[in-house]
């Protein structure tokens, strides 16, 4: 959406047609009625007024080009005024308007600056390696095409650059954002520029330039660390990370009554498999509120329970990648007002009112991974730990351990305190 309508902006700029106007105005609609987000499109055609504004006072100032200062304000003017209206244009009406303010909600009290990020794309960006690279290439790449057309660039460009930056520095989700602002400025500054006089020599000097930098900083974190290793390349399902054991036994027993899922990224497949979960990452559709309690209930058992007695759920799938969630399906089972059911390398189900002295066994195993294998024997062996069954815990901790390697240690060091209340202890 960002760059169709940077597209139909770029198409008002030079002819002011108004089939450009109509197709921002669309995108505008389209990007509301798709994505929390949508206030991003709003900003940046107030960003195109603004710049025309200041090119008629600043005209060629401070390195800046004046071309633009004789675009008439009508249609700009018109065109936010339209894109707010067509913001409006959802389910949601005029309240759409206080969707950017959730959305900033969110990432004050989800994100990393409350102290730990609640999803991967809230994180901070210079956490992620690659997305480091992608910043880091980026901006040098940005200080190349500047330097190259000093005297040519435009107000709205130096707009979009601080848009972006300001994207990706609040989360590691703006990096799409700057990406694609990004590479625009460049290509429009770098479309600017004076030729050289060699510029096959250019050319192949910084790609080989980039390259190296590239190479440089991968080769770094290859050998500092395993992150890179644990990302899986090509398409398709990640191995390891879709519960098809925990679908296939939904799908076998079909549970009754109302399900709660714990955390809220279990939903994400259970969603894709047609089940109707409790809460999931759409953050900005549930009211802020239940989300905050629906987040805590993972660390406190109190505001669990006072979830399950305002809701009622049958059912309950656990995400066991998450300590704090089996230590608390643990507290469900003692209470005896629940039983696992099933139990897998990702998740558990349990179920209210079942009665048994069976522990279930774990399934889902990957053993032609190892290092995911090795993984999912680590969360395992905490959940039996809770359990109480400290021989088949200690087993899988220590084939896991024998593997060794970063990702083990870290996973080692992550589950390490899963040993229960005091008389589970041996």
């Amino acid at each position: 959406f960002l760059g169709l309508l940077l597209l139909c902006l770029d198409g008002l700029r030079r002819d002011g047609r108004w089939g450009w106007f109509v197709g921002a105005v669309v995108v505008q609609w389209m990007w509301a009625n798709s994505h929390q987000l949508f206030a991003i499109g709003l900003a940046v055609q107030i960003a195109f007024v603004v710049h025309l504004v200041i090119s008629r006072r600043l005209g060629t100032r401070l390195g800046f080009s004046g071309t633009d200062r004789d675009i008439s304000l009508r249609k700009p003017f018109l065109l936010v005024f339209a894109g707010v209206l067509a913001s409006c244009g959802t389910p949601l009406g005029v309240r759409s308007i206080l969707i950017p303010f959730q959305s900033v909600g969110t990432l004050l009290r989800q994100g990393a600056s409350a102290g730990s990020a609640q999803s991967a794309e809230l994180v901070p960006v210079w956490t992620d390696p690659i997305a480091r690279i992608v910043v880091l290439v980026g901006l040098g790449v940005l200080v190349y095409a500047a330097a190259r057309s000093r005297g040519r660039w435009l107000w709205f460009e130096a707009a979009m650059l601080t848009l972006g930056l300001v994207l990706v520095a609040a989360a590691l989700r703006g990096i799409g954002f700057f990406s694609v602002l990004t590479i625009g400025v460049a290509a429009r500054w770098l479309g600017r520029a004076p030729a050289y006089r060699t510029p096959r020599f250019t050319v192949d000097f910084a790609s080989v330039a980039v390259l190296l930098f590239c190479g440089l900083i991968v080769g770094s974190r290859f050998a500092t660390t395993s992150s890179f290793l644990s990302i899986q390349p090509g398409t398709g399902r990640a191995i390891g990370s879709w519960p098809d054991a925990t679908i296939d036994y939904l799908d076998e027993y079909q549970p009754e009554g109302r399900m709660l899922n714990i955390g809220w990224a279990a939903a994400n497949v259970l969603i894709w498999e047609g089940f109707e979960v409790f809460v999931d990452p759409r953050w900005e559709t549930y009211p802020k509120s239940f989300l905050l309690d629906s987040v805590e209930a993972m660390e406190d058992p109190e505001v669990l329970a006072g979830q399950i007695r305002e809701w009622q759920p049958s059912w309950i799938v656990a995400e066991l990648r998450l300590p704090d969630v089996q230590e608390r399906m643990s507290e469900l089972v003692d209470s005896g007002e629940w039983e696992v059911v099933h139990a897998d390398v990702l998740h558990l189900v349990l179920v209210k009112g079942a009665q048994s002295d069976t522990e279930v066994d774990a399934v889902g195993w990957h053993p032609e991974y190892p290092i995911i294998y090795a993984q999912e024997k680590i969360r395992v062996a905490c959940w039996y730990e809770h359990r109480g069954r400290f021989a088949d815990a200690q087993a899988l901790r220590a084939e896991a351990d024998g593997l060794g390697g970063a990702a083990i240690a870290a996973d080692l060091e992550r589950f390490g305190d899963c040993t229960g209340p005091e008389e589970k202890q041996p």
